[in-house]
């Protein structure tokens, strides 16, 4: 609850009378229906499950080479297009930052994502140019920054990225591979530490 109590400029020491008046006050203030965080509109299925994309801690998890990657490009893309205040931190844990862009491009211009990595026909040369345009203007505004793991890269490095992101009121992060990030102490399991990695994130 500590995080809920900063995020709205409050004292930790508001009593819980206090704080349930001013949270009915706030929930009642909502049109019915409304939603609740940021709006997908190409992903139309995942905005009504999630009322928007809400604070919080969302993990995804599937079999390897199934779409993980694909999914949360077509995700930054569409909650870029769909919200002009959003900025996307994209942590790539396991494709390099230029097969990111590759999938970047490719879902901006509906390309598949070898054609995109080859000299465009003059037919879709005006599509990759608008997508080389769009990634650098929402690289320019700070509301999109693609970071590739490096030998040294480890959590409190990524923390550091979060805390210090010219946009980080109205930040939406992406880390693709958490469990390729490097702690900084050992574990006794893989599963404590896994534990360990998202408490952290999650209290970021």
């Amino acid at each position: 609850m500590l995080s809920e109590f900063r995020s709205q400029h409050q004292s930790v020491e508001i009593t819980l009378a206090d704080f349930l008046k001013e949270k009915q006050a706030k929930d009642y203030s909502r049109i019915p229906g409304e939603r609740l965080g940021y709006e997908f509109k190409t992903l139309s299925d995942v905005d009504a499950v999630l009322s928007g994309l809400q604070s919080g801690l969302y993990i995804i998890g599937a079999d390897p080479n199934v779409g993980k990657t694909a999914l949360m490009v077509s995700m930054s893309i569409d909650l870029l297009d769909s919200n002009p205040d959003a900025a996307i931190l994209f942590f790539t844990m396991d494709d390099g930052r230029d097969t990111i862009i590759s999938r970047f491009l490719a879902g901006k211009t509906q390309m598949e994502i070898n054609q995109v990595q080859c000299k465009p026909d003059p037919v879709n040369e005006v599509l990759m140019s608008n997508g080389y345009r769009w990634i650098s203007d929402k690289a320019m505004s700070n509301q999109l920054d693609i970071k590739e793991t490096q030998e040294s890269f480890t959590m409190s490095m990524l923390e550091g990225y979060v805390r210090n992101h010219p946009r980080r009121e109205k930040l939406i992060v992406f880390i693709d591979g958490l469990y390729n990030v490097p702690m900084e102490r050992s574990f006794s399991s893989i599963r404590e530490e896994n534990i360990e990695r998202a408490n952290r994130i999650n209290n970021w």
